[in-house]
């Protein structure tokens, strides 16, 4: 009676063995199945083609993996795109190395049917997508429609999905141009984890489950962005952003043209400038990821950056564009494809260099600006008017040329399009060490000359800036340059030291000048302020 009883437990072992030994080829022959129905019917729909080289499935420890997975479009989709029939970008190829989830548990798909799983991980992904380039806007500022973006979602057999941690590694965007395959965009990126995302029970609609994202996390590491179109591309080291705090914080953000800086800036008009730019640090606080992701609209109650530089390129042989002014901040903040709406921005630690060169050896101008302090309020675009009419503010605050504090307020009115407001303080300062400016613009320099303070104050309305100034300084005298700023006009400067006012003020009278400066169609705001204030300088010390 014992053998038999021993006999029937190892058979009975033997079964469970062969079962749980062929369960893992059941599930895996299962899933393959399902996951090559949805491919399919992907190719149908969408005339797709598509290869995977395998699919393997471990129910013991929760883990699938998909390796080689390829998508691309048929030709057909890509021509009926081409010709107009498709108004969409359009998928061109879909690659990843692998894909893996690791931690689900059959016990919870079948039975509580909750998909949950400990790390979800996608390695290698390549997406490119086909756009045409002749856009129609079919938005307007101030007449938002929202963003498309499912509001809830069915899965047959589930009714919850937690994927974990999503993690992407080595990541590549391309939108493509569809007639001539150039890149439009390209997006790089080496790291992405997200964490918080659920899908879970819609209670107002039975099967169906909503997207929450209380609780999301989301981090970022070496990302690049690519406007082939605009010469430019944006990068940053990390990103970091957690919902329930609403904190948005990035790390080494970068601007840089995608071509040699001076080969830009000589491919130009005189008026169009080259940036390259890096913040250490940028955090807004108050972010409403939600408004962003539904809406596509930036809200923030405060930006805060720590350590920006910005440096300002522009070639100084290159001819005058006559044709379209850089704007003014309101007028980009109008323009802009983002709505925004951000009540304060503060800047601490900035350093600005503008130049303005002939060739790569040698600088027309050049103006240095350390150790800003910057405060602005109300950034805003059109669609957020309702929610205040008060106007652009700036304060910034620095040292110029390494010589002189200096403080200015700046006012864009929002409904005057056109015109700005300014004025400011400029501390003590040598006229000598103020030549790199002066000499360029003016073929002047000082040879000697102390400054005790200037203050001023304009309205610039798109034609003109006109406004006052006070300059306070001793004992100055300056020597005329030749046109080619060597030579020294030694008549034209004697002649000028005798006539202009070398002290300010002369006993107890100060001399206050009218500050006038003409607009021309390639000034900026910077060329408008610095205009002003040399024209001011000028009118000073005439007799």
């Amino acid at each position: 009676m014992f053998k038999k009883w021993k006999t029937w437990l190892f058979v009975l072992i033997g079964v469970i063995a062969v079962l749980l030994l062929s369960a893992n080829f059941i599930v895996t022959h299962v899933v393959r199945n399902a996951v090559e129905t949805e491919l399919d019917k992907l190719k149908t729909k969408h005339d797709l083609s598509w290869g995977m080289h395998g699919l393997n499935v471990n129910i013991y420890g929760g883990n699938m993996n998909i390796d080689q997975l390829r998508i691309h479009q048929d030709s057909a989709d890509i021509k009926a795109y081409q010709e107009g029939k498709e108004n969409s970008p359009q998928l061109l190829k879909l690659t990843l190395d692998s894909l893996s989830l690791k931690g689900f548990n059959l016990y919870n798909i079948l039975i509580r049917r909750k998909f949950q799983t400990t790390g979800f991980t996608i390695t290698g992904l390549d997406l490119s997508m086909h756009q045409r380039t002749e856009k129609q806007k079919e938005e307007q500022q101030g007449d938002l429609v929202p963003h498309p973006v499912w509001d809830s979602i069915a899965f047959l057999g589930v009714q919850e999905i937690d994927l974990g941690t999503i993690n992407i590694d080595r990541a590549s965007f391309r939108i493509l141009n569809d007639s001539t395959a150039d890149t439009l965009q390209h997006y790089r990126g080496r790291s992405l984890a997200v964490n918080g995302l659920i899908l879970e029970p819609e209670k107002s609609k039975k099967r169906l489950m909503k997207l929450n994202t209380s609780g999301l996390n989301l981090r970022m590491i070496n990302q690049e962005l690519e406007f082939d179109k605009a010469n430019y591309s944006l990068s940053y080291d990390t990103l970091h952003f957690d919902k329930k705090s609403r904190l948005l914080r990035i790390h080494g953000l970068g601007l840089e043209p995608t071509t040699n800086t001076y080969d830009l800036a000589s491919s130009y008009r005189l008026g169009k400038d080259v940036y390259k730019g890096k913040l250490s640090t940028l955090q807004a606080h108050g972010f409403r990821f939600d408004e962003l992701l539904h809406r596509g609209l930036f809200i923030a109650d405060s930006v805060e950056v720590d350590s920006a530089l910005l440096q300002v390129y522009k070639d100084h042989k290159q001819p005058k564009d006559t044709l379209k002014q850089p704007q003014l901040p309101q007028q980009a903040l109008v323009a802009s494809a983002l709505p925004i709406y951000i009540p304060l921005l503060k800047v601490k630690h900035g350093e600005l260099t503008y130049r303005e060169f002939i060739n790569t050896d040698r600088d027309f101008l050049r103006i240095q600006i350390n150790d800003i302090g910057l405060t602005a309020t109300q950034l805003r675009s059109p669609y957020f008017n309702n929610r205040s009419t008060d106007p652009l503010e700036i304060e910034i605050s620095g040292v110029f040329q390494q010589i002189a504090d200096f403080d200015i307020w700046l006012e864009f009115p929002y409904k005057e399009y056109e015109g700005f407001k300014f004025r400011g303080e400029i501390g003590a300062f040598d006229y000598t060490r103020l030549n790199p400016v002066f000499e360029p613009l003016t073929k002047v320099r000082f040879t000697q000359g102390k400054g005790r303070g200037i203050d001023f104050n304009s309205y610039c309305n798109g034609q003109t800036c006109e406004g006052r100034m006070a300059m306070r300084y001793d004992e100055i005298k300056l020597k005329i340059l030749e046109n080619d700023g060597n030579g020294n006009k030694w008549f034209n400067t004697f002649i000028a030291n005798i006539l202009i006012r070398q002290n300010n003020p002369v006993g107890n009278n100060l001399k206050t000048v009218p500050m006038r400066f003409d607009i021309k169609p390639w000034s900026g705001t910077i060329n408008q302020l610095t205009g002003s204030l040399l024209g001011g300088m000028k009118e000073t010390i005439k007799p």
